[in-house]
C-alpha cells in the first residue's frame, strides 16, 4: 500500500499548484508527506481531481473495479456523467430491438453508498478522522455539519 500511495503522491504533485508560501517545498514534494504516507494536502489535492480520485479508490479496492449486469450477466461499462461522482456503471444491451439501459452508481456496494456527501468529501473527512483531528476542528475548519460528523 505504501508504494501505491507513493505513486499517487508523485502523480498529484505534478498537477498541484502550491501556494506561494509553500514554494520552497515545491522542489521535492515534501508537502505531499513522506513517500507512501499521505499528508492532508495530498488528500485534499487528490479529492479535487475526481478522475484521479476514482482511479485511486478503484486501485485501493474502495470502489468496484468492474461490475456485471445482473439481468444479462454481461460486463457493465463505467461511463462519465455530469453528476457529483462523475461516472456511473451502465449496461446497454438490446433484446428484440429494444435497448436495456441499466445504471448503477459508482458507489454500488461500497462504503460510500449510503452517504449524500461526495466521495471526495467522504475520503477527505475520513482522513481527518483517522489522523485524529477533533470533530469540533473539522466542523469549524471545513464546514461539515455536526450531524454529518456524528454520522461518521
Amino acid at each position: 500500500m505504501t508504494q501505491f500511495v507513493k505513486e499517487y503522491q508523485q502523480n498529484v504533485w505534478q498537477k498541484v499548484s502550491v501556494l506561494r508560501a509553500f514554494s520552497s517545498c515545491r522542489k521535492d514534494g515534501a508537502l505531499m508527506g513522506e513517500p507512501g504516507v499521505a499528508k492532508i494536502i495530498f488528500v485534499y489535492e487528490l479529492c479535487k481531481t475526481p478522475d484521479l480520485l476514482q482511479e485511486f479508490l478503484r486501485k485501493a479496492d474502495l470502489i468496484k473495479k468492474d461490475l456485471t449486469c445482473a439481468k444479462y450477466n454481461s460486463p457493465m461499462k463505467l461511463r462519465s456523467k455530469d453528476i457529483n461522482d462523475g461516472a456511473v456503471w451502465t449496461c446497454r444491451n438490446r433484446i428484440n430491438k429494444q435497448e436495456w439501459g441499466l445504471q448503477k452508481s459508482i458507489r454500488f456496494e461500497s462504503w460510500f453508498s449510503f452517504s449524500k456527501l461526495t466521495m471526495g468529501e467522504i475520503f477527505f473527512s475520513t482522513h481527518l478522522i483517522v489522523k485524529r483531528y477533533g470533530t469540533d476542528k473539522i466542523i469549524d475548519e471545513y464546514s461539515f455539519s455536526s450531524s454529518t460528523m456524528a454520522d461518521w
